[in-house]
This record gives C-alpha cells, structure tokens and sequence, in this order.
C-alpha cells in the first residue's frame, strides 16, 4: 500500500492578511464615496444658483412692477435656488452695458477632509424691455 503525502502545514504569516487589506482599502474608498458625494452637491447648488440669477435677472428685465427694486430682485433670486437655503445676501444687483446683472458669491464647503472652501459666482444679465 502507497503512503498518502503528508500535507504540508498552514503558514504562519499569512493570519489576518484579509482583515489588513481591508483596513488599508476602506478609508481610500470612503474618501472615494464622499468625494463623489461632494461633487455632486457642488453641482447641484451651482445648477441651483444659476437658475436663480438668471430668473432674477429676467425678472428684472422684464417684470418691472414686480422686480422693480434690489430688495425685491434679490428676493426672486434667492426663491428660485433649488435644495438649498439661500439668504438673499448671497446676490448682488447691477446696471451693465448688457441690462440687469445679477451676480451671486456662495462660499461652498465639503464634507471630504482636505478640501478647502471655494467660492461659486454665477452671474446673469438680461436686456430691459422697453
């Protein structure tokens, strides 16, 4: 009768190799989920600031018993952002070469560590109807 090999033994050092790389991955992915998390908000607040200078802005143009003061313009502006709370203060009205500009400053933070704030300006400008 043939002898069964013997099997060789376990190696040591490769315990818990599994549970290391996990802990190596998560945060790199978590940094990696918030980021596009992030982004995501970013984007949706610009898309939401730039619709409302630019509803504002023709408002302005075009609505002038309505929109006919800063106060009032700013208000409309400030209405027309989407998914966000956005004080009134955050827009800026003035008379330029092309009509009624309406600018906004937001200052925008993230969630993800290591990023600094950035500032979001959009702008709009519509020409006043006569």
């Amino acid at each position: 009768m043939a002898k069964r090999p013997r099997s060789r033994p376990r190696a040591q050092g490769k315990r818990g190799t599994a549970t290391l790389e996990y802990a190596l991955i998560l945060p790199v992915l978590l940094l990696f989920l918030l980021g596009i998390m992030d982004m995501g908000r970013l984007m949706w607040i610009y898309a939401g600031l730039n619709r409302g200078v630019e509803a504002a802005s023709r408002c302005a143009a075009v609505n002038t018993s309505a929109c006919g003061t800063t106060a009032s313009i700013q208000a409309v502006a400030a209405a027309e952002v989407w998914g966000a709370s956005v004080s009134s203060s955050v827009f800026s009205v003035s008379t330029a070469s092309c009509g009624v500009q309406v600018s906004a400053s937001y200052t925008f933070g993230f969630f993800t560590p290591g990023l600094s704030p950035i500032t979001l300006a959009p702008s709009a400008c519509f020409t006043k109807m006569q």
